[in-house]
This record gives structure tokens, C-alpha cells and sequence, in this order.
């Protein structure tokens, strides 16, 4: 498909949620509820060829839902479909297994934009189905200090955030190749790239369910080594690869053999160093501009004893 998205057409919607699937049909029936009574939307399912057409029959309950069923799994980058067919200024994505979405919460994200005219992403408050805690915490700061303050981030919570229609527009998509795994990563280093920015908030919460269908257990340990190898190449300057790159990769080595999985993460070695080639059309490291704003940024990150104590001991990491 197209790296760009359309200009939108004339509409009366003001936000396009665009939402993911793959197998869950009985989280979309949940989703499709929350939304029913929400005013001047769109929703847009984007069916990654799942075994059982659900979405459309679904779909024809609703007035102002579309399928776009695609001919196979693209993984997480198959939102990138949803985005293209949206026709409003903001575009919301969700994952399937991700719902509790209001018609005030939508007005906040509209209202935290027009304060924020540099923002082009807005990252949401998720919290666990069956607990209520904070979940999916992806941004570099100590949760229990910084889930309830709104900040600015470099990570995006692709399956909860709501972007400007005009980001895709000056930045592109999703990377294709990546599948699954970094492709928010790589979208956000573009975002800043750009001179715009990336908000996390407390004021916009959704619930998580952590669905397992659609996951194979071998899925992290490749895809997050092998798009790490691509992230990086793509993106960070000299000063990133010497400082977090190693870090990162050793981190992924260190998991692959504690949780019986190096098979993979040397496949993903192999795969990730081997299309570098064809990746080096889309080179484009950061600025030293960008580079700043990410060590600013990264004043409140934990220390890497945190890190060795949250990710490197603990195998119940969720995602």
C-alpha cells in the first residue's frame, strides 16, 4: 500500500477509530457497544484476515461502521489500512481487546490538542480489565509518580492514542516490514523528528483486557529483536546506538536464554542484519535537536538497577 495518507474529505465526523482484530470476535461486539451512542464518529475495523469473518457481520448493526478485511495477517502495521480510509481530522487506534472510550473523553483529546497545537499524538491512561491498576506502561518514567500527571513522551501506546490526521500526512504510516513490534517506536522518533510532539494523559483512560488469542509465545522474542536491529538502524544517531542500542539488545539476548528462546532471537539476528540494505532508503537518524529533547525527557527515567529488577528478574512482563 501507499506510505501516505489522503487529504480528508468533507465530513461531518469528528474522529475515526479505527480498531484492529484478529480472532476476538467477542471483543469487538464489547467495543461496537461503547460506541454506539457516541455522536460524529466513524469506526473503522481493520480485520487481519481472521479464521471467521466476525467484523462484518457485526458491522451490520451499526450505521457508521466500514470493515476492511485484509487478504492476510499484516499484525500491528495492518492499522495502517484504517488509517488510510479515515476520513476525519483525528484518528483513533485501538486494539480489539481495548474499549472504554467516551463522548467526554473525546472532547478532552480535541481540547488537549487546541492547547497543544505541536501535539500530534496523545497517548491514553490504560489500566488492567481485572484489576483497575495502570497497565501497558511503556513511557520512561516511574509509573507510580507519573501515571496521574499529564507529560510529554517519546513512546506511543499504538493500540490507545489518538493522532492528528495531519501527522500521518507530513510523517507517513507505520513501517510495513516491521509486522509487529517497534513500529511505535519508529513512528514517535519521526514525530519528534519533525519538531512535534507526543502527550501522555491521565484525563483519557481505557481499559485493557490483555486478550491472549491471535499470540504466539515465540512472538516477542523475535519480532522485538529483529525490529529493535531495524528501529535502530533507521533512527538513532551514533550517540543513541552507543547508549541504549547495546543495552536494548543485550537485554533481548538475556531473555531469549532465560525463557528458552534463543532459536529465535538468532533467527531474528540473522533476518534483521540481512535486509539492512533495503532498509537504507529510510535512514533517517535523529537531529541533534531531537537527541536533546529525548535526554530532557529522559530526566525522569528509572535507573538501570529498575530496570534489572522490573524486566531482566520478572518473566510476567505483559504485552
Amino acid at each position: 500500500m501507499s506510505n501516505t495518507i489522503l487529504p480528508p474529505q468533507q465530513t461531518t465526523v469528528r474522529f475515526s477509530v479505527v480498531i484492529l482484530t484478529y480472532n476476538r470476535e467477542k471483543y469487538i461486539k464489547k467495543q461496537l457497544e461503547c460506541f454506539s451512542s457516541i455522536p460524529n464518529i466513524e469506526i473503522i475495523i481493520v480485520d487481519n484476515n481472521s479464521d471467521i469473518d466476525y467484523a462484518n457481520r457485526e458491522a451490520q448493526h451499526y450505521d457508521n461502521v466500514r470493515v476492511i478485511r485484509l487478504e492476510k495477517n499484516y499484525g500491528a502495521v495492518g492499522r495502517n489500512y484504517g488509517i488510510v480510509a479515515a476520513r476525519a481530522p483525528y484518528i483513533i487506534t485501538l486494539d480489539d481487546d481495548v474499549w472504554g472510550l467516551t463522548a467526554e473523553e473525546l472532547n478532552k483529546a480535541e481540547e488537549i490538542f487546541k492547547k497543544n497545537p505541536d501535539a500530534d499524538c496523545i497517548c491514553f491512561h490504560v489500566t488492567d480489565e481485572q484489576s483497575g491498576k495502570t497497565t501497558n506502561w511503556i513511557h520512561h518514567c516511574h509509573k507510580e509518580v507519573f501515571e496521574l500527571q499529564e507529560f510529554e513522551t517519546y513512546e506511543i501506546s499504538e493500540g490507545a492514542a489518538v493522532f492528528r490526521r495531519t501527522c500521518f500526512e507530513e510523517v507517513g504510516l507505520y513501517p510495513e516490514s516491521f509486522f509487529i513490534s517497534h513500529e511505535g517506536p519508529d513512528l514517535a522518533f519521526r514525530i519528534l523528528n519533525a519538531d512535534k510532539k507526543i502527550i501522555y494523559t491521565p484525563e483519557i483512560e481505557v481499559i485493557h483486557a490483555h486478550a491472549i488469542e491471535g499470540r504466539a509465545s515465540w512472538r516477542r522474542y523475535y519480532y522485538d529483536t529483529r525490529n529493535l536491529i531495524w528501529l535502530a538502524y533507521r533512527n538513532y544517531n551514533k550517540r543513541l546506538l552507543m547508549k541504549r542500542f547495546i543495552l536494548q539488545f543485550a537485554a533481548m539476548l538475556f531473555y531469549s536464554l532465560r525463557d528458552g528462546y534463543i532459536k529465535y532471537f538468532l533467527k531474528a539476528t540473522y533476518d534483521g542484519i540481512k535486509e539492512l540494505g533495503v532498509m537504507s532508503a529510510d535512514r533517517n537518524p535523529i537531529s541533534s535537536e531531537t537527541y536533546s529533547r529525548l535526554k530532557e525527557m529522559d530526566k525522569n527515567r528509572p535507573s538501570l538497577l529498575f530496570y534489572i529488577k522490573e524486566r531482566i528478574l520478572k518473566r510476567e512482563i505483559k504485552i
